[in-house]
């Protein structure tokens, strides 16, 4: 499977997380970066999919991950961290993540 880098394109603005989709990612989380732990009060929601792909970010919970502002953007730049957080959503939620892909790199709604 090809693992995509984000687009360094920002969208913010554009197509913002809705807030009650924010309050279910920071419960489901407890606002605790998942991949080293921390607690994170001002925790960033992470697109495990990203919107460079097809250009739009999907936001469905699956697709959210709370993330420290470090882990961030070792997401960012890592492909080990994106495929981290692949597998940290596969984990969670099977393969919906899988899907995702395939509808972006298809560039289907």
């Amino acid at each position: 499977m090809r693992y995509p880098k984000p687009s360094s394109k920002r969208t913010s603005g554009r197509n913002p997380i809705p807030k009650e989709l924010l309050g279910e990612v920071s419960e489901r989380d407890k606002c605790i970066c998942q991949y080293c732990g921390v607690y994170c009060g001002n925790q960033i929601p992470h697109h495990i999919v990203p919107a460079g792909i097809g250009g739009k970010r999907i936001h469905r919970i699956e697709n959210l991950i709370t993330l420290c502002l470090d882990c961030h953007r070792e997401a960012h730049s890592s492909k080990e961290m994106r495929e981290w957080t692949y597998d940290w959503s596969r984990k969670k939620y099977g393969h919906a993540v899988d899907k995702l892909l395939k509808q972006k790199w298809s560039g289907r709604k």
